[in-house]
């Protein structure tokens, strides 16, 4: 599956641009690569890609080219200043988890079977925003130590 569109666009010839979406896993906690399972690890290889293969012929490819390699670096290191800071990340993410939480538990929550809370038939409550903070500074600390 591709988590990206390929658009290209008349005006400028043509020329392609990479659309990524489907971020769900952009601010996951990484664990076992092929399980998701155990304690939170942090490793550079995960920020350089070095797990991705074949099956994801384009990211390979673009991580392969010297002048692509070079640019996502540089892009990841403008977003820990800028979009990804912890001041902006931290009171974002507390923003929208007082925004949402209202209609996920109580009485504009989520019903049955219109939920991503239920596990096993059972409601879990919305997890607070506290391991995705303490995640975060987590990854800043990492990405700076790979682009650094």
């Amino acid at each position: 599956a591709a988590n990206y569109y390929l658009v290209g666009v008349p005006a400028q010839a043509g020329r392609l641009h990479w659309v990524p979406w489907d971020h769900s896993q952009a601010l996951a906690v990484m664990r076992d690569w092929t399980t998701q399972e155990g304690p939170p690890h942090y490793d550079p290889a995960y920020v350089r890609h070095d797990q991705i293969g074949a099956s994801w012929p384009l990211v390979r490819k673009l991580l392969d080219d010297p002048v692509s390699r070079t640019i996502y670096f540089q892009e990841l290191k403008f977003a820990l200043g800028g979009a990804y800071a912890l001041e902006l990340v931290t009171k974002r993410v507390e923003a929208l988890h007082a925004l949402i939480a209202p209609h996920v538990d109580g009485p504009l929550g989520e019903v049955a079977p219109y939920s991503a809370l239920l596990w096993a038939g059972k409601r879990m409550p919305l997890p607070g925003p506290e391991e995705l903070l303490a995640h975060v500074p987590q990854m800043h600390a990492l990405v700076h130590q790979v682009v650094d």
